[in-house]
């Protein structure tokens, strides 16, 4: 009876140990992002630099065992888009998701640090010609992947830095559809829990 009521206790014990472990947190994040455009055409190499935006959105956040974690958001981004000539100058809206894996270290009970990764789905609210870039227009979808570090304060506020590399197209040539344009950003970004 004894050992029963041992083995009871620990598996009660573990098992609330092991529910501790785990969080859910949600709350709403925004910041400013940098934008640099590659291009992709035959003879050139154009690029657009420092198109600058901002972006907000809901996120949520969850932590599983040994500091894994995931987060995800829903952003709406702007940005005033030029071409690299500065001969047009366009507002340009998206929106944004962001899925990543998270790893996060503990400073005591007041703040913690994370590391995270993973790609982002990028979807154009309105289909754009750029004037000046030879009949380029945006793509519908598009893919980037994220890199990012922080650090989370009192278990309510998180300050981060991220950037994002171009994997997918995110407009083409509509003449010729090889000649493309993929786009990174640069991300200071805050996070308020609730």
């Amino acid at each position: 009876m004894k050992r029963i009521l041992l083995v009871a206790a620990l598996l009660v014990a573990f098992g609330t140990r092991q529910a501790s472990a785990f969080g859910f947190d949600w709350g709403l994040t925004g910041g400013v992002n940098m934008t640099k455009i590659k291009i992709k055409h035959p003879g050139t190499n154009l690029s657009a630099e420092n198109w600058a935006g901002w972006f907000i959105g809901p996120k949520v956040n969850l932590s599983l065992l040994a500091g894994l974690g995931a987060d995800a958001s829903l952003l709406y981004n702007q940005q005033q888009i030029s071409s690299p000539e500065k001969l047009s100058n366009e507002l340009w809206r998206s929106i944004e998701i962001p899925l990543n894996a998270r790893y996060n270290i503990g400073i005591g009970r007041v703040a913690s640090v994370y590391l995270a990764t993973g790609p982002q789905f990028g979807f154009s609210i309105s289909r754009h010609n750029w004037k000046g870039l030879d009949g380029f227009t945006s793509e519908n979808m598009y893919t980037t992947w994220n890199i990012g570090a922080g650090a989370k304060v009192l278990g309510h506020l998180e300050l981060g830095l991220g950037y994002n590399f171009g994997l997918s197209k995110f407009g083409k040539q509509t003449s010729t559809p090889s000649n493309s344009m993929k786009k990174n950003a640069f991300q200071l970004k805050a996070t308020v829990y609730f």
